[in-house]
């Protein structure tokens, strides 16, 4: 597991990756969401105004968070 921080180019929001590698290869995203997922997608992302985006990409998870640009 890794966990980088930056910046969008586009607006210049923050944005915290988190990668996911060694393990099992992933063949599709999961037919259901687990307690983690939703976590990310519904509570944090929704209390603190951010957008995920999750890719299960055949070598792990690929998670972004772009929290809002600051004012």
């Amino acid at each position: 597991m890794s966990v980088r921080c930056g910046a969008d180019l586009r607006n210049g929001a923050p944005v915290v990756e988190w990668l996911e590698r060694g393990g099992p290869p992933i063949a599709a995203a999961p037919s259901r969401r687990g307690f983690g997922l939703r976590l990310l997608q519904r509570g944090l992302a929704a209390q603190a105004g951010m957008a995920t985006g999750l890719r299960f990409e055949p070598e792990g998870l690929r998670c972004a968070l772009r929290l809002p640009p600051s004012r």
